[in-house]
């Protein structure tokens, strides 16, 4: 982009970025199988030594997965990246619907049919202890859902129609984790004795689309997929043009080093204004509602969130944790913020169905999850809490919940949906148990 500036007059460059967006994409996409075939070659099950061969090329193939995982964000939870975890050498199922999982080792992990593996999943993580490193088959069966920062240790198999829900794992019991229809909750798992079974909508709706759902999907996760990274490319490139024309100016190295502080704000704002466009004008208000996967509501809203949390939240918002400068903009986005609130977090998606009262602290990496999907359907809620309440570190709400005046929540705990904390009560644990005083 930069060449073409200097090649051109006015602004018209900036029209090629969404090719370069797509460019990078796909080119990210091509390393990272390359990089697993050529360095690393095909894993088999077995106990490794730290101290070989296998494990630096393991480790060396691994820090590019992740690094793919934060730079091919907006690629995840779309149908391209079934395509991609395929030639990585993933066994994934017809239908099958996989978010942001790390950790895994993609000879050795089997995702069924129209299964469901939501937002940072840590999938197969390997054994490492007394200089060796194991590694094992991971399977989960058809049509099982491993909710948001679930855990799956290597070697776990689970079973058909198996739930393992947020911030939880399997049991260790391998028989009850292949137990077909089973729930689990937490950490140690405890097995719910009902769900909820879906009754609103049609398997079409849900597992099966029609060839036009399908082509309007692939149309909106297009978009999805390179957007943050095309308003990236257009705002930098347009900053470090005009960084360009200030150098050209006499004592141009010292107009620039006054001014650029002041240019790079107006670049993070520049980002943060774009994702608030999009947001009112591809959404709107958020409401309470519930909607089958396969619908257009589902990939207009991720649409807006995966262009949040890459644009927004990555170069804007990150610096403002814990600041009054975050609150302001979450407050542009839709979420009703009370008085000088303490706020380390960007994990708000639906912003509208947020309520925090005053003197409320939000610890970091909280989250308040005001949707889920279940049985392929997205359960959109409202989440309230109360004045001078505060959320631990990691702790998740979900929707439907109510954190009264005072409550405590303590850390990497997750309160239920539905469920009420009553006033100036304490409460820790996955699921959420009242405290006892020590």
């Amino acid at each position: 982009l930069i060449e073409l500036d200097w090649a051109t007059s006015g602004y018209a460059y900036v029209a090629v970025a969404p090719l370069l967006a797509v460019t990078y994409v796909v080119m990210m996409c091509v390393l990272t199988v390359a990089a697993k075939r050529l360095i690393l070659g095909r894993v088999a099950p077995a106990v490794y030594a730290l101290n070989s061969g296998f494990y630096v090329r393991y480790w060396f193939v691994q820090q590019i997965n992740d690094l793919a995982l934060r730079l091919l964000h907006p690629i995840f939870a779309t149908l391209y990246v079934v395509p991609w975890y395929r030639a990585l050498g993933v066994k994934v199922g017809r239908r099958a619907e996989i978010s942001t999982a790390s950790a895994i080792v993609p000879d050795l992990v089997e995702i069924g049919e129209e299964s469901f593996i939501a937002d940072s999943v840590i999938f197969g993580a390997a054994r490492i202890g007394h200089g060796t490193i194991e590694l094992a088959h991971t399977k989960i069966g058809r049509r099982s859902f491993i909710g948001n920062s679930a855990l799956l240790p290597s070697g776990t198999q689970i079973g058909d129609e198996v739930l393992v829900g947020v911030l939880s794992k399997p049991p260790s019991d391998p028989a009850l984790a292949t137990e077909a229809g089973s729930t689990w909750f937490g950490s140690p798992a405890i097995k719910l004795p009902v769900r909820q079974v879906n009754t609103m909508f049609d398997e079409g709706a849900r597992f099966n689309p029609s060839r036009a759902l399908i082509a309007t999907r692939l149309s909106i996760e297009a978009v999805r997929t390179t957007l943050s990274l095309t308003a990236f490319l257009v705002f930098f490139s347009l900053l470090l043009s005009v960084v360009g024309d200030l150098d050209d100016l006499d004592n141009g190295a010292l107009v620039v080093a006054a001014t650029f502080p002041f240019l790079y704000v107006g670049f993070c704002l520049a980002g943060g204004i774009f994702v608030l466009a999009l947001k009112w004008l591809v959404v709107g208000r958020y409401k309470v509602t519930t909607a089958p996967l396969w619908s257009t509501f589902v990939w207009r809203t991720e649409l807006v969130t995966a262009t949040y949390e890459n644009l927004a939240v990555a170069n804007l918002l990150e610096p403002l944790r814990g600041t009054p400068w975050i609150a302001l903009y979450l407050r542009l986005m839709g979420a009703r913020i009370g008085k000088r609130c303490y706020i380390d977090t960007t994990d708000l998606t639906e912003h509208d169905l947020v309520d925090i009262g005053d003197d409320v602290a939000l610890n970091d990496f909280a989250g308040l999850q005001t949707h889920l999907f279940e049985d392929r359907v997205m359960k959109v809620g409202a989440i309230r809490v109360g004045d001078r309440a505060t959320i631990g570190s990691l702790a998740i709400v979900l929707y439907d919940a109510e954190i009264g005046a005072d409550a405590q929540l303590g850390d990497l705990s997750v309160v239920m949906k539905g469920e009420t904390l009553p006033d100036g009560t304490s409460w820790d644990g996955s699921p959420a148990r009242i405290a006892v005083a020590t």
